[in-house]
């Protein structure tokens, strides 16, 4: 059976090929019975956890992160429904458009954590972050793929290090972003917040958005934090001069010398002379 009758036989028409990658290959499919486009995955080697973790995914009802609705089961292929999302991938943005304005960078940041936040609190890891499972309309960001086919992204016994690992991932995004010199020198505190997170040092999502995407009253104070603190070489300096000052004065003028005329006693006559 082809491919088109084994997706059809499931209750669903392929319209055309969207994408093809490493895990699958992707299709924009339309639904027979409602008449919905949805996107379907065809993967290219399905996992005993898919199932469970395509389960997971259907409760997370988040607007950044894509809907997947169920598995299909197509003779020796498996097959991931889900919404279709209009849009490009970040990495197709910035191939076309080059480095995003601190702004925009900042929405797809945020969002990102908002999405993996959903996701982790239905304890799923996204499993592969980065610009290519990122799509982008506007100001709609919406995390798609989840590393669905890949083996380790689908270890359910695993799950501290693969949140780890999308935190870390984050960040690496966020450098991408946030860092990109084309667009301004980032200040020093971002670019002490996006080695943390790249290193693992934040023990959860809303530690690094903290760190990364500070308030604006927080991020005034981090700003205003290095010209506050005066160089401890200022003082040095200062007293420095004020020595050699006092120093030169005293060589260049040196102590007063001068005669001075004997002192007179007066109130005492002299005897005159004959």
């Amino acid at each position: 059976m082809t491919l088109e009758a084994a997706v059809a036989a499931a209750g669903y028409e392929l319209v055309n090929l969207a994408a093809r990658g490493a895990t699958g290959s992707v299709y924009r499919a339309t639904s027979l019975e409602s008449g919905e486009q949805v996107a379907l995955k065809v993967l290219a080697e399905a996992t005993d956890e898919t199932a469970d973790r395509v389960a997971a995914l259907a409760g997370v009802k988040q607007q950044n992160v894509m809907q997947v609705s169920e598995v299909l089961s197509l003779e020796d292929e498996t097959a991931i429904v889900s919404a279709w999302v209009e849009g490009s991938t970040l990495a197709e943005l910035l191939l076309r458009h080059g480095a995003l304005s601190e702004a925009r960078s900042e929405i797809v940041v945020s969002s990102v954590l908002d999405g993996l936040a959903a996701l982790h609190d239905a304890g799923v890891a996204h499993g592969s972050v980065s610009a290519e499972n990122i799509l982008v309309d506007d100001d709609d960001v919406t995390l798609i793929d989840f590393g669905l086919g890949s083996p380790t992204a689908t270890d359910s016994g695993n799950q501290p290090t693969l949140f780890a690992n999308d935190r870390a991932n984050v960040g690496q995004l966020a450098r991408l972003l946030l860092q990109n010199k084309a667009v301004n020198e980032p200040p020093q505190w971002r670019v002490a917040a996006i080695e943390n997170a790249e290193t693992g040092r934040f023990s959860g999502i809303d530690e690094m958005r903290s760190a990364l995407l500070p308030s604006r009253r927080a991020r005034l104070q981090l700003e205003r934090e290095p010209s506050e603190r005066p160089p401890l070489v200022l003082p040095f300096l200062v007293g420095l001069g004020v020595v050699f000052l006092t120093i030169g004065a005293f060589l260049l003028l040196g102590p007063d010398n001068d005669d001075q005329p004997a002192p007179t006693i007066t109130g005492i006559e002299q005897d005159e002379q004959p």
